[in-house]
């Protein structure tokens, strides 16, 4: 099962140019919009739940590459650079291994987001496709 996000949005873009001899100046305000569409690339395999939360948020503003004029002169090209923060929730089963002595042992600070070289080469990025 393949399974995609799309995210829709909208922003400004302004383009500030002079004109009649750089004598006068002028801004131009166009509202672009976007669908993109982004492939989850990593599942974990012990989901029990077909139900997911999907949060995402812009990292930064979209922010201009390269604005250059069209060849024929009538129009203003702009590349635009998005990047956002996508998490998705669900719940999954843990593995919790129990001391039968009920001893506690002291854990290392944050053990959780610790991990190793091991675990993420077993992270096979074609779960997809199986």
């Amino acid at each position: 099962r393949h399974l995609f996000l799309l995210l829709h949005g909208s922003y400004d873009i302004n383009v500030w140019f002079s004109h009649s001899d750089n004598t006068k100046t002028e801004v131009v305000t166009e509202k672009a919009t976007y669908t993109d569409v982004v492939p989850l690339k990593v599942r974990d395999e012990n989901m029990i739940s077909s139900e997911l939360k999907v949060i995402a948020n812009p990292v930064q503003q979209p922010n201009t590459l390269e604005a250059t004029i069209s060849p024929n002169q009538s129009t203003v090209v702009v590349q635009v650079e998005r990047e956002f923060l996508v998490e998705v929730i669900g719940e999954t089963k843990v593995k919790v291994a129990v001391s039968p002595d009920g001893i506690i042992q002291e854990l290392e600070d944050d053990p959780v987001d610790e991990i190793s070289d091991e675990e993420l080469d077993e992270i096979n990025p074609n779960f997809m496709d199986e």
